[in-house]
């Protein structure tokens, strides 16, 4: 079907109710065709699975009842290339492509919904970090290709979604971490390797417009407020002072801002009161200070201000 052909079928059905996925037999018969290639052709079904569930973004419920056997198969064929034994030019294709048909579904049905779906193997937390590493230094070979670079935005999205549902393992992360030998030692330093790259690429984030910077939020949120992790958010505040205090009146700033709120709301939103309450303070002096200034002309910003306010007054 070409363009105009989509653009008319589209029409047709905005405003219209929808009883049931009329391309549901479509549907599965692209993902078998994605598995079976072992990930090779999901760039070329990419556009036509936009086109088909795009239509059912008003009415995203009707998906649920095949949504599994939707996203189980092409979550698990995103394990197999990412926790396969080296990341080649080949394997990590396949992966931005995979992630891109997944991220269709995260738009339509919502993030928590689809992430159930998601494998949540503990020993995959450290190999996804290597692979959203990999991808992201994509972004520099992309060029100046937009679907290209679209599809590399996209995978680090999908990929940060899997890392927040991986961080909730209820596991000291320390005992999870390669890079920590001594089991011990690891405990007695404020955190371990793997959580300082977590915090760092979740903070270069921040200030990244699109749905990357609300997934990078997300699992700040979880990561942070995790038993383990008090120095962590500890140090996510001290980090969110200075990094807000050096981007104050820049254009960086406008959209710093915005990523600190989301990440702060999702903190005081899941963690607990007594662990959350010493932190007030600091947090109260960013919204009144760095913070308001920044969200001053930006409607988002402005709205999770309130959220974030209303969040410490609890």
């Amino acid at each position: 079907m070409d363009e105009s052909g989509e653009g008319a079928s589209l029409l047709e059905h905005e405003g219209a109710d929808l009883e049931f996925v009329e391309e549901a037999s479509e549907i599965t018969s692209i993902v078998a065709s994605v598995t079976e290639s072992e990930g090779a052709k999901a760039a070329f079904h990419q556009q036509r699975w936009k086109t088909i569930l795009y239509k059912y973004q008003e009415q995203s419920q009707l998906l649920d009842g095949f949504l599994e056997d939707i996203v189980v198969p092409l979550s698990s064929l995103l394990r197999q290339h990412a926790t396969g034994a080296e990341l080649s030019p080949a394997a990590l294709s396949r992966i931005t492509g995979v992630c891109s048909l997944l991220s269709v579904l995260v738009v339509v049905r919502g993030y928590k919904t689809v992430v159930k779906f998601f494998p949540h193997e503990a020993q995959d937390l450290e190999r996804v970090l290597a692979v959203l590493t990999a991808v992201k230094a994509m972004v520099t070979t992309a060029g100046d290709d937009d679907e290209a670079r679209a599809a590399v935005w996209e995978a680090q999205s999908v990929l940060m979604l899997w890392l927040s549902m991986l961080i909730l393992v209820p596991f000291d992360l320390a005992t999870i971490d390669s890079s920590a030998t001594d089991v011990l030692a690891a405990r007695a330093q404020r955190y371990t390797q793997l959580v300082s790259n977590l915090l760092s690429l979740c903070q270069e984030y921040l200030h990244h417009p699109g749905s990357v910077r609300g997934m990078s939020a997300l699992l700040l949120g979880r990561l942070l407020t995790r038993p383990d992790m008090r120095a962590a958010l500890e140090d996510f505040v001290a980090w969110a002072e200075g990094a807000l205090r050096d981007a104050d009146g820049t254009l960086r700033g406008t959209f710093l801002t915005p990523g600190v709120l989301q990440a702060l709301c999702f903190a005081f939103k899941l963690g607990q009161r007594a662990r959350l309450l010493p932190h007030t303070p600091r947090v109260w002096a960013l919204l009144t200070g760095p913070l308001a200034r920044g969200a001053e002309g930006s409607t988002l910003s402005c709205k999770l201000g309130i959220k974030l306010l209303q969040r410490l007054a609890l």
